[in-house]
């Protein structure tokens, strides 16, 4: 089957790609136990802006003003291609018990319900002002030579700039008609789904009572780790110059932990003891000798301690 119209704003080469979606654990278990995927309305997304072209009205070279009658009949559902954000997870798994989901662009469209009889589309969003998106959308009517559903999956591929962080890929799917709020397909979700990885937040303990609550409930084959967006990096070593040679070292090595603060033997590493300010703050410069008393007086300029 040929796919190669479903896709807007993707290269061939980028089909390829991952993708990502956090959700619940309730709605990870309703993917894998009912077998289905379910898109919502774009109006049903928390930003007003989204359908916000679509909203706007139209007026023809006659001067009739009309609406776009189709504006009501897709559905969507938000990925992202941003593997690790701070941000997303914080907004998405607020009691941290939310999976990420990661899959491929080319099957989000690819594993779609093959009933449908309506239009596929997956599009990376573009990010605009608001006057760019204005612009873009005049620009966008204007030019199609045969004005078709495109034009009008293409409108629900632009965000305001304010959601950039958010590097969406949409997964849109235009019935024909409209229909309710939701638009739910079959679809296997070992066949959609590479990996899944919980919250980065949780304690060990609690990731692996999840993973293995995630494991029992959805039968993944797939792996199922821990995101690692928190995890230290591997050890680095520092190559200093000879000038730290000269430096003190010390045995004891001081940490924190709990607000508590523990000196304990740093074992086989000598903790090397940089020198502070070689003088104090407020230095030397501008300061004078009263040559009667020999005392000296400092005048009040500041500077940050380094020349």
């Amino acid at each position: 089957m040929d796919f190669s119209g479903c896709y807007l704003n993707i290269r061939k080469s980028e089909r390829e790609n991952h993708v990502f979606r956090i959700m619940s654990l309730s709605r990870l278990f309703e993917l894998f136990e009912g077998r289905k995927n379910t898109l919502v309305k774009p109006h049903k997304w928390d930003d007003p802006f989204e359908n916000f072209i679509l909203g706007m009205k139209a007026e023809l070279p006659t001067g009739e003003r009309i609406e776009f009658g189709q504006r009501h009949s897709f559905y969507g559902q938000c990925w992202t291609l941003t593997a690790s954000s701070d941000a997303m997870w914080r907004i998405y798994s607020g009691d941290k018990r939310s999976v990420r989901i990661r899959s491929r662009i080319r099957k989000l469209v690819e594993t779609f319900d093959r009933t449908a009889v309506g239009m596929v589309f997956a599009g990376k969003v573009q990010y605009l002002s608001t006057d760019e998106m204005v612009t873009w959308a005049r620009r966008l009517f204007r030019r199609a030579a045969v004005p078709d559903v495109h034009v009008i999956a293409k409108t629900l591929l632009v965000k305001r700039k304010a959601f950039s962080h958010e590097d969406e890929v949409r997964l849109l799917y235009f019935e024909g008609q409209p229909g309710g709020e939701l638009y739910a397909y079959r679809v296997d979700a070992n066949s959609l789904i590479e990996d899944i990885a919980v919250d980065p937040r949780l304690t060990d303990e609690e990731a692996a009572q999840i993973i293995q609550e995630v494991r029992t409930r959805t039968g993944f084959r797939g792996r199922i780790t821990q995101s690692n967006l928190y995890a230290p990096p591997s050890e680095m070593v520092l190559r200093l110059g000879s000038a730290y040679s000269l430096l003190p070292r010390s045995s004891a090595k001081v940490s924190y932990a709990a607000g508590m603060r523990t000196v304990r033997s740093s074992g086989d590493r000598s903790q090397l003891l940089l020198p502070g300010q070689s003088r104090p703050f407020w230095s030397g410069k501008g300061a004078s000798r009263d040559e009667s008393s020999g005392v000296r007086k400092r005048t009040r300029t500041r500077t940050t301690g380094i020349e």
